[in-house]
Parts: structure tokens; sequence; C-alpha cells
């Protein structure tokens, strides 16, 4: 992923300051993402997948949809990104939602009674379908919040262990050293780390997500968020060994609080 955040975001694609190129001499331009209405794309992807919905509220696009799944990958046109829309889905509590990948067969995202309005499939190339009920396997994840590296929650710190190193993250200052103050899950999917943290004591609050380069540790986006984003890859896709980000990089939970918006995440003109 391209590093680099935006304070505001102009209508359409623009171009912004050059960065250096792995080949002497030569520069790559970034490009600010756009997101139009459409279907998903096809399979194999590889990219963030993360549920949004309109800053308003109120119902928009072709198919009248409040919540929609996004897709950002450097594969794909940044122009025009796709977010299929989630006709129908209403969201009662932000902490009670998921998403899984079921690989080639789409994107799953929704959440059970008394959270959300149900949970919908998306296949790869389609629009968003609704489904019955929600899998076991997109229950599972709403239960559990699995991780996939070594994490500690202790009042207000946050640990993570990868590599042979530990490193604590204080999510207010000053930190409490005791209490279950918060609810985290830390995901490296392929190359990007996901650590969500959700205050426990407010279940139904959105959390903080921060998206990092895995590769290098560098913080690529951070903001309010619900607990459905993902990186999505084919099995094969290659996986480096993972550098953990700067705890001054991530910063507090408070000092990201704007929301995590995929089109303040530039991309490579040259994909």
């Amino acid at each position: 992923m391209s590093g680099g955040s935006a304070g505001s975001v102009p209508d359409g694609l623009v171009q912004v300051s050059s960065v250096p190129s792995s080949e002497p001499g030569l520069e790559r331009e970034l490009l600010w993402p756009r997101f139009v209405e459409g279907s998903a794309p096809q399979w194999p992807f590889s990219g963030v997948v993360q549920l949004w919905a309109n800053s308003s509220g109120t119902v928009s696009g072709g198919a009248g949809a409040v919540w929609w799944l996004r897709y950002w990958s450097e594969g794909l046109d940044a122009e025009a990104l796709p977010q299929v829309p989630l006709p129908g889905l209403a969201i009662d509590c932000l902490g009670g939602v998921g998403l899984v990948s079921h690989g080639e067969s789409g994107i799953e995202v929704g959440g059970m009674v008394g959270a959300a309005s149900g949970s919908y499939l998306v296949r790869w190339g389609e629009p968003a379908r609704r489904l019955e009920g929600p899998s076991e396997e997109l229950v599972s994840e709403i239960h559990e919040r699995p991780s996939t590296i070594e994490i500690d929650s202790a009042g207000d710190v946050v640990t993570l262990a990868a590599s042979g190193r530990r490193v604590f993250y204080e999510m207010r200052t000053p930190a409490r050293q005791a209490g279950d103050w918060w609810r985290v899950q830390v995901r490296l999917d392929s190359e990007l780390l996901i650590v969500s943290v959700h205050p426990a004591n407010h279940e139904c609050f959105s959390g903080v997500t921060w998206l990092v380069d895995g590769s290098s540790g560098d913080v690529v986006g951070c903001g309010a968020n619900t607990w459905a984003t993902r990186f999505v890859a084919p099995d094969d896709y290659p996986v480096g060994e993972l550098v953990l980000p700067d705890p001054d990089d991530v910063g507090t939970y408070l000092e990201c609080g704007a929301r995590l918006d995929l089109t303040h995440i530039p991309m490579r003109a040259d994909g």
C-alpha cells in the first residue's frame, strides 16, 4: 500500500506529490482514488474490503443504500474503484457487525438480529444479495474477533508481539495500568496489518482501525471504523516478515478520530 494522508479530498482523481521509484532517477506519481457504484471486482483480488456508510446516514445511489462495500486495490482503476450497495442493510449496533472472506466465493458482511438487519454475500463480479441468515463463519468472527498475531490488552496498554519483538501502545494518556477497557483484534492479512480497537464499555460504538504496511511498519491510514475491514487475497499471496509500527506513529485512540476513508489513501500511478 502507498503511504500518505490527506486533510481534504477533492472531487474526482487528483495527482499529488511524486515519490521515488525503485529505479534511480525516476519518480512515481500518487493518485487519490475515487469510488463509484457498481458490482464487485473479479477474482482473484488482492486489496482492502471495507464496510462504508454515507456520511449523511440517508440512502443514495441508484440502489438507494446507506451501507456499501468498498474495494481498494492497486490492481484496479483508481478513477473508478467499485463500491457495492447493500440495499436495506440497517445497523443498530456498530460493534456487532463483521466481515469474512469466503475466498473465491466472495465476501460476506453484516450482523445478527439485534445488531443489524441481516447479512449479505457479495460474489466476485456481482452485486450483493441478501442471505437468510449469517453463516457460521460470520457468527464466529463476530463472537470471537480472532487475531492472527500475539496480542494483549491490560488497562489502556495494547501489546503486540511479532518477529521476536514486543511493542506497547497506549490508547490514552495517562494510561491506566489495570482494567478491561478495550476490545482488540489484530490481523496480518498478507501484506497489511489491520489493528482494530473498540471501547469495551460501549459495545455498540464504532472503534478505531489502523492500517499498517506490514513490510515497513508504516501507518498508512487510521480512523473511526467498524470491525468490518479486511485485506483479502488468494492463499498463495506472498507474505514477508512483519514489522510492527512505532508507538509514536500509532498515537492514541482519540488522536485517530476521523473516519477511516479509503479515498484518503493514495495509490501508485503505476499500479
